[in-house]
């Protein structure tokens, strides 16, 4: 079920695969990241459903989007993958949390984010924050 939970720990009790990217505060390094994503999802699991390489997508591509607009530099991306879901962490060098979604629109892109993951939140600290979502693979057949 997807929620916005802010118990700021944004990590499972099991890692897999753990890759990371830096990437320029330009939004044109969007498109790349989208690439990097699918590559890096689909090489580990390379049945993976369309549908949840979408999201996981989708979820990199809004939370990137709203650092570069919002955040400031260094720009990183973090997926960890095991066999039961990912964690996408994105990190910025801006220490201010991000505000959650709102009735009157703001918080689009965490909006989304909410709707797909199972759960969403951020780790501040003095060097910047990073903002994670989790996303679940359905159990196996």
């Amino acid at each position: 079920m997807a929620g916005a939970e802010h118990d700021g720990s944004g990590k499972t009790a099991t890692t897999g695969l753990v890759s990371r990217r830096s990437f320029a505060a330009d939004l044109g390094e969007l498109a790349g990241i989208r690439w990097w994503v699918r590559e890096v999802v689909s090489g580990a699991f390379p049945g993976v459903a369309a549908g949840l390489l979408n999201d996981v997508v989708l979820v990199a591509d809004e939370l990137a989007t709203s650092a570069l607009r919002h955040g400031e530099p260094p720009f990183e991306i973090a997926l960890d993958l095991s066999d039961s879901g990912v964690l996408v962490e994105i990190g910025d060098g801006d220490p201010d949390p991000v505000a959650p979604p709102s009735p009157e629109g703001g918080g689009s892109a965490l909006a989304v984010v909410a709707a797909v993951s199972r759960r969403w939140g951020q780790r501040v600290d003095q060097h910047g924050k990073t903002v994670w979502a989790e996303l679940d693979w359905p159990p196996p057949d």
